[in-house]
C-alpha cells in the first residue's frame, strides 16, 4: 500500500470516519470532540505531507509531463484537418436543426398566435412607459411650480446659503476669521510648494473653516429652511396628486412587464411543442446526433497516439509520487495512526448497524 495509493487511501479512511462519526453524532458518546479534533489533525498533516511532496524534483518533472502530454492532446484536437472538418459539419447539422425548428415552428396558427398576441403586448408596453415618462415630467413641472410660489420667496431666500459668499462671511465672524486663516494657510502653500510645513497649516485651517461652516447660525438656518420647505413641496395637493400617478404609472409598467414574460415563455412553449411533432425537426435531430458521434470517433482516431502518451505520463507521475511517498519516513508514521481510524471506522459502523436494526416485538 505505501506504494501504490498510500495517500489516497489515508484521505478516504478519513472521509469515511467524517461520515460515519456524523452519522452517530445523535447518540452523544463520549470522546466525539476529541476523536474529531484527531480527524482534523490528521487531515491537516496529510494536505501537509501531500504539498511537501508534490514539490520533490522527480514529481515535479513528471508533473510537467504530464501536462505537456495534455497541451499535445489540446493541440491535436485543435489542428488536425479531419477533426476541424468533422466539428464544422457539426455544426453545420446544429444550425440545420435550429433552423428546421423555426421553420416548423413559425408557419404554426399556434405559434402564431401568441407572437401576435407577444407584439400587442409589446406596443403596449411601449405605450406605458411613455406614459410613465410624461407623468414624470408632469410631476417634475408642478414641484418647480410649487417650489417658485410667493409664499415660499423667504423660505427660499434662507435655503439658499454660500458659506464662501462675502456676505455670509461678513455676517459671522467666527466664519470669517476661519476663511481668513484658510486664504493665508493658501497663499502659503503657493509660495511653496516643496517640503511644505505650511501643508499642515492648510488642513487644520481647512478643518476649522468646515467646522465654522458646520456651526454657523446660517447654515443651521438654511437647513432648516431646506427640510421646511421639502415639507411645503411635498404637502402640495397637485403635487401629491401627480406623484401618485407617477407611482401608478409604475405599478402599470411593471404588472404589464410580467404579462410580456409570460407570453414570450407561452410562445416558446408553443414553439417547443409544435417543433418537437414535425417530423423534418426529428430527422435534423438524429442528423446532430450522428454527427456528435462522428466528431467523437475522430478525436479518438486522430489523437490516439497522444491520447495514450497522456496516460502514460499520467502514471508515471502517479507512480513516481508513490515511490516518493514509499521513501518518507512520516508517511509510515502515518500510516499507522490511518490504521488507528480505520480500527475506529469499523466500530462505529457496527454502531450504525445497531441503530439501524428494528426492534423486536416481544409477543
Amino acid at each position: 500500500m505505501l506504494k501504490s495509493h498510500l495517500l489516497a487511501a489515508c484521505l478516504a479512511v478519513v472521509a469515511g470516519v467524517a461520515n460515519a462519526d456524523e452519522a452517530v453524532t445523535r447518540t452523544a458518546q463520549p470522546g466525539q470532540p476529541a476523536r474529531r479534533e484527531a480527524r482534523s489533525q490528521l487531515s491537516q498533516k496529510l494536505a501537509d505531507l501531500r504539498a511537501r511532496l508534490a514539490e520533490d524534483p522527480r514529481v515535479k518533472e513528471a508533473k510537467a509531463a504530464v501536462e505537456r502530454a495534455e497541451r499535445a492532446v489540446e493541440e491535436k484536437i485543435a489542428r488536425d484537418p479531419a477533426i476541424a472538418e468533422a466539428m464544422k459539419a457539426e455544426r453545420a447539422t446544429r444550425d440545420a436543426a435550429t433552423k428546421a425548428e423555426q421553420t416548423a415552428a413559425e408557419a404554426h396558427p399556434r405559434v402564431q398566435e401568441q407572437r401576435r398576441a407577444l407584439a400587442a403586448a409589446e406596443a403596449r408596453a411601449d405605450e406605458l412607459a411613455l406614459q410613465r415618462r410624461l407623468e414624470g415630467v408632469k410631476a417634475e413641472h408642478l414641484r418647480q411650480e410649487a417650489l417658485t410660489k410667493p409664499e415660499h420667496r423667504e423660505l427660499r431666500s434662507k435655503a439658499d446659503f454660500h458659506p464662501h459668499a462675502p456676505e455670509a462671511i461678513k455676517a459671522d465672524p467666527r466664519l470669517a476669521a476661519a476663511r481668513k486663516a484658510l486664504d493665508e494657510a493658501n497663499a502659503a502653500v503657493e509660495a511653496k510648494m516643496k517640503q511644505l510645513p505650511e501643508y499642515q497649516a492648510r488642513e487644520l485651517a481647512r478643518k476649522a473653516f468646515d467646522d465654522a461652516v458646520r456651526g454657523s447660525q446660517a447654515a443651521k438656518n438654511a437647513a432648516a429652511a431646506r427640510r421646511t420647505l421639502d415639507e411645503k413641496i411635498a404637502a402640495d395637493e397637485r403635487v401629491v396628486a401627480q406623484a401618485a400617478k407617477v407611482k401608478a404609472a409604475a405599478e402599470a409598467q411593471a404588472a404589464h412587464r410580467k404579462t410580456i414574460v409570460a407570453l414570450e415563455k407561452k410562445v416558446r412553449d408553443v414553439a417547443g411543442e409544435v417543433a418537437a411533432k414535425d417530423p423534418r425537426v426529428a430527422e435534423a435531430a438524429k442528423a446532430v446526433a450522428a454527427a456528435r458521434d462522428r466528431v467523437q470517433k475522430t478525436v479518438e482516431e486522430r489523437s490516439a497516439a497522444e491520447t495514450k502518451a497522456r496516460e502514460a505520463a499520467r502514471k508515471a507521475w502517479r507512480e513516481k509520487f508513490a515511490d516518493v511517498v514509499a521513501e518518507n519516513p512520516e508517511a509510515k508514521t502515518l500510516m499507522t495512526e490511518i490504521r488507528g481510524l480505520e480500527e475506529r471506522l469499523r466500530q462505529l459502523r457496527d454502531q450504525m448497524g445497531e441503530l439501524r436494526r428494528p426492534v423486536s416485538q416481544v409477543k
